[in-house]
């Protein structure tokens, strides 16, 4: 009797005996493998689960985005007809600004937690999630029933052109891929931090985050501009989860790069949809993006180099939102749809929210737009005028509004309601920043305008002059008569891609040349109308980039704008056929090869950062692979929780992890030393602000000589607890107090650059050294140097302290005194020493801290 074995497994219940069969299986399998792979490797220690925790953040964070954007976008703004991806990527912008709205109104209530953090984008996206799914059904459905794209102009069906047109397709997608794994490397670790991050854009998220709510920076203007980066980095370290052993910081660092390399992705979809709406006819149907289109971004190879890379700042959060805008401000200025103004005005005012370099993108953007709108007024005016003269004439002359194309303008009341619109969103959806700037300033612009805001607070004697001639970097200026300027913009429109401006690779060429190349092919494709609003609104951008700021890293704000006009210029090139592309594929060829090497002698550090990290586990060396900025953690671990640190005349800052105040002249409204006559001036005004501790770079010079003798007089004579970390320096400063000095601080200079030689008060030494050339002014030496020796020793003798450069012209008998009466030196750069008379030290009892005080510990209100 034969037994058929395969039957019995047959059936529905051995059917579900089977799978549970090999679930178990796989399941033990899995355990097992585990297990044993652990003994190498602890599995609990992989770096997989870390990385997964930062990209679950992300796609959550992404997620809620779109489902609250499309909330906004399909049932606020009733906008259901745009296609699938601008739709999606319009979603992502607009759910942004909520998320950040809703952090702003957080932070204002105190809410800075984790439980906030976890709840403010769930709530978001649940609130959308019912019409996101019907969207992505709907979607579905749709693409499932789209027909293939029609043929290009002139170009017959051919097996060739379409195996051609599938290769170049393929590569493209290869050649976008193999660029975004290498921005993803090149942001994978805090070692792809930049410089302006360090101390700027992620420092503000680390004091709002552990403050648990918004707080003024008194002392740094720069946090007190639109950062709405700074913002979505706040929710990176609030988040549950990502602590390291003893609460270190970098995995929180890693996770705002990630988020800032999320929205990256987000600018890559935005430039497919709009080479999309640029290469699209009016009244066409939906057709899909061209294979690989969004690949043209990285033809402008700026991305991989050091300053313009994914670093932890606002440049490409403000990218992100450039193309959502752009196509909401086109598709505004077709009828001027009040829907389509408040969509171009809420992401208008993301740009602003994000930096003032907004100005280029809504300027450039909206000029086309405001043409666009005079024209139809102008051609309204002109409409009424020819009615009214038809009227006159009799009926022989009436217009026949049937045939008239100005029957087809908008009305009076849709331009005036769209500019309305336009201008009310903008300015509420971007007010949370400057109504933060009210509470903690009295001025909604601060630190500008202070010469306008009379009541401005903080603020230092000279401030408007100091900001203006310091914080605004004259060098990248304009510095012409405005038709000079005016000129300049325009020729730079052209050359700003070969002319690099601000480099830190020998001023190679790397961004955007293949969209001024690209320009003269407008006068031959077909179809160019949206083309032009492209290149325009994009030479617009330039235009005002180079009536302002011209630092090449600010281009990268807009660049998603030059890139998909690019792509789209040359997807209309292919398609006018073979002799177009013949020139078409080796001028990409060359920008390709030339721009592939950005990915090596710039990304290389921070791509071989990334690579270590991961190649730790196998190395053994996973207790390191965390171990970045060690010597700012370290200041953070020696410093008490309470500290108030007064970082001298320099800015780098993340790692320390407590609060830093800055004297930087010019940079800062809280501290100024030109009030100052000696060393107990000095302690006053730091403790009167509660500073505990100051950390300085030795040899970096203050802005002024008078600061630079100050500062050190006060470190060299009247403090104890000095630590060095590296290349920095912290001093405690004590509670006590030095002796007033009971006659007037002189201070010997000699062989300096700019002043005289001689003995001069020390307020004659507040000369602001780094203001443009043609504003320096030199105070004369109340006492010029004698050439006699002996009358030159007596003079000696009158200073507090002496300034002696490189070269100074001394007798030696002089020198020899100097050198013993003056025992205690400081160097000050390559340039200028530093010579101090010995004092014996009398300390007076310790001062109460006055106004702005050290904080109180029983005071749960008291800013850290």
């Amino acid at each position: 009797m034969s037994f058929d074995f395969s039957r019995r497994w047959d059936g529905p219940v051995m059917r579900r005996v089977r799978l549970a069969l090999v679930l178990l299986a796989s399941v033990g399998a899995t355990l097992g493998y585990g297990a044993f792979l652990g003994r190498t490797y602890p599995v609990s220690q992989w770096l997989f689960w870390k990385v997964g925790m930062l990209w679950g953040w992300g796609l959550f964070l992404s997620l809620a985005c779109v489902s609250f954007g499309h909330l906004i976008l399909s049932r606020a703004l009733r906008i259901t007809s745009l296609p699938t991806l601008e739709t999606v990527v319009s979603s992502a912008a607009l759910g942004l600004l909520g998320v950040v709205v809703g952090l702003y109104v957080g932070g204002a209530a105190r809410l800075f937690k984790p439980a906030f953090a976890v709840a403010l984008p769930a709530v978001l996206l649940a609130a959308g999630a019912r019409p996101l799914v019907h969207f992505i059904r709907e979607r579905r459905a749709a693409w499932a029933a789209l027909p293939r794209a029609p043929e290009r102009e002139g170009e017959a069906p051919s097996p060739l052109a379409d195996t051609l047109r599938s290769a170049i397709g393929a590569l493209a997608v290869i050649f976008g891929v193999a660029g975004v794994i290498f921005v993803y490397l090149g942001a994978f670790t805090p070692d792809a931090i930049n410089f302006d991050s360090s101390w700027e854009h992620i420092p503000i998220a680390v004091d709002y985050a552990r403050a648990g709510r918004l707080i003024p920076f008194p002392a740094d203007y720069s946090r007190n501009v639109p950062h709405l980066a700074s913002i979505v980095h706040t929710w990176a370290f609030l988040v549950p989860g990502l602590n390291l052993q003893g609460n270190d910081p970098q995995l929180r660092w890693m996770m705002l790069l990630h988020l800032e390399f999320f929205f990256f992705l987000w600018t890559l979809a935005g430039v497919a949809a709009t080479i999309r709406w640029l290469i699209d006819l009016p009244g066409a149907a939906d057709t899909r993006v061209p294979r690989g289109a969004w690949a043209a971004f990285f033809l402008s190879p700026a991305i991989f180099v050091y300053d313009n890379n994914l670093g932890g700042g606002a440049d490409h959060y403000l990218a992100f939102f450039v193309l959502p805008f752009f196509l909401a401000a086109m598709r505004m200025m077709e009828r001027f749809d009040r829907r389509y103004a408040l969509l171009a005005g809420a992401l208008a005012a993301g740009t602003l929210l994000t930096k003032y370099q907004a100005v280029y993108v809504i300027a450039g953007i909206g000029l086309p737009v405001a043409v666009k709108w005079l024209i139809f007024v102008v051609r309204k005016v002109i409409r009424r005028w020819r009615a009214r003269r038809s009227r006159l004439a009799g009926p022989l002359l009436a217009v026949d509004s049937a045939v008239d194309p100005a029957a087809a303008l908008p009305s009076w009341g849709d331009l005036a309601m769209a500019a309305l619109c336009f201008v009310s969103t903008l300015v509420v959806v971007s007010s949370p920043h400057f109504l933060k700037n009210v509470v903690f300033y009295k001025n909604p612009v601060y630190p500008f305008a202070q010469d306008i805001f009379k009541g401005s607070t903080p603020t230092v004697p000279h401030a408007s002059y100091l900001f203006e001639w310091l914080f605004k970097d004259y060098k990248w200026r304009p510095h012409g008569t405005l038709f000079e300027d005016l000129k300049e913009a325009v020729r730079l429109c052209f050359t700003f891609s070969f002319e690099p401006h601000y480099s830190f690779t020998k001023n190679v060429p790397n961004t955007g040349s293949l969209f001024t190349l690209t320009l003269p092919f407008l006068l031959f494709v077909r179809a160019p109308r949206r083309l032009w609003l492209g290149a325009l609104s994009g030479l617009g951008c330039v235009f005002m980039w180079a009536m302002t700021f011209r630092v090449d890293r600010h281009l990268q704000t807009f660049m998603p704008l030059l890139t998909a006009s690019t792509g789209a210029i040359l997807v209309r090139a292919w398609e006018m056929g073979w002799a177009a592309r013949a020139g078409v594929v080796p001028l990409v060829g060359l920008q390709i090869v030339w721009g592939g090497d950005a990915m090596i002698y710039s990304s290389n550090s921070r791509v071989q950062s990334a690579l270590a990290m991961i190649r730790a586990g196998y190395d053994g060396n996973r207790d390191n692979r965390f171990n970045f900025r060690s010597d700012f953690r370290e200041i953070g671990k020696y410093l008490p929780p309470g500290a108030r640190v007064l970082m001298h005349t320099y800015r780098p800052n993340l790692g320390i992890e407590r609060e830093v105040l800055m004297d930087w002249a010019g940079q800062q409204g809280l501290f100024s030393y030109e009030p100052l006559r000696d060393a107990r001036g000095v302690h006053e005004m730091w403790r009167s602000q509660g500073t505990t501790h100051v950390l300085y770079l030795p040899g970096r010079e203050a802005p002024s000589k008078q600061e630079d003798v100050l500062f050190h007089d006060y470190l060299s004579h009247y403090t104890k607890t000095h630590k060095r970390f590296g290349g920095y320096d912290v001093v405690e400063i004590p509670a006590e107090a030095p002796p007033a000095l009971d006659h007037p601080y002189h201070v010997l200079a000699v062989g300096l650059s700019g002043y005289k030689d001689g003995l001069y008060p020390i307020e004659a030494l507040n000369t602001h050294e780094a203001v443009p050339r043609h504003l320096l002014h030199w105070a004369p030496p109340s006492t010029p140097w004698p050439r006699d020796p002996a009358a030159a020793t007596a003079l000696v003798d009158q200073a507090e302290a002496v300034l002696l450069g490189a070269k100074p012209a001394l007798d030696a008998t002089v020198k020899q005194h100097i050198d013993a009466l003056f025992p205690i030196a400081v160097s000050k750069g390559r340039s200028t020493t530093i010579h101090y008379r010995k004092k014996e030290v009398v300390a007076l009892p310790p001062e109460a801290p006055r106004g702005g005080g050290a904080p109180d510990p029983t005071d749960p209100d008291q800013e850290r």
